[in-house]
């Protein structure tokens, strides 16, 4: 019996210790993953690339952190005219509008997202003037962030 209790107890931790280690990488994605992804590298026609950057994913005190890769661009652009070609190049690409998640920061004129599975593409139109936007961004007719997102259906 002692033998009996022994092995369940070891299956039980096994299973456990399994379930643990099969998760992999939080969400899926490294931020080299997404960085890999084609619409990475999706950029205005002519825009000038300004900043990029990237995290992996962590645990925090907020709880889980995906990972997110980002980029910074100015064109001569109008945001419509900015707005107008990420959504047909994305839409062309199988990726949908999140409403949801397009929430606008507050150094933000607009901000639109959309979904692919469980990755999000976010478009950020800066403000102009803003403290929070680096002034050399203002000699552009538009500034603006793409932002891949990894963020599971739910979350």
């Amino acid at each position: 019996m002692k033998a009996l209790l022994s092995l369940v107890t070891l299956a039980a931790l096994g299973i456990l210790l399994a379930g643990c280690l099969g998760r992999g990488v939080p969400g899926g994605y490294t931020k080299g993953d997404l960085q890999r992804q084609p619409e990475a590298q999706l950029a205005y026609p002519g825009a000038t690339p300004l900043a990029q950057g990237s995290r992996e994913p962590e645990w925090t005190v907020e709880g889980q952190q995906y990972a997110v890769a980002h980029a910074h661009y100015g064109t001569s652009a109008t945001a419509a005219e900015v707005e107008d070609f990420y959504g047909r190049e994305l839409a062309a690409r199988g990726w949908r509008l999140a409403p949801e998640k397009s929430g606008r920061a507050t150094n933000e004129t607009r901000a639109v997202t959309w979904r692919k599975g469980d990755l999000l593409f976010r478009l950020g139109i800066m403000r102009k003037n803003d403290v929070q936007v680096p002034r050399a961004y203002d000699a552009y007719t538009t500034a603006f962030e793409v932002a891949l997102i990894v963020s599971p259906p739910g979350k």
